[in-house]
């Protein structure tokens, strides 16, 4: 990825709410910056999740990224992205 990409600010969506983000960050940093830290909820218990590992392994910040349910930590902010919590 290009640095310019990286500089690009696009929009993005969070719960059908616009936000903006510099392109390419992951959709974590994204959702934390926009104080979006508790993020879905455990299966079992019912108890807030939120981000952990930061890297894939943990499987904690699985939210709905266009439509498809994703590790928000490996996954990049594009224009108009449409994340669901």
């Amino acid at each position: 990825m290009s640095s310019t990409t990286l500089n690009r600010i696009v929009e993005f969506y969070i719960n059908e709410k616009k936000y903006f983000a510099r392109e390419g960050t992951s959709v974590a940093l994204a959702l934390y910056n926009n104080n979006y830290k508790k993020i879905r909820k455990s299966p079992k218990l019912k108890t807030d999740r939120g981000l952990f590992c930061m890297m894939g392994s943990c499987q904690e910040c699985i939210v709905n990224i266009d439509g498809v349910k994703k590790l928000s930590c490996i996954s990049k902010i594009k224009k108009n992205t449409k994340i669901f919590i």
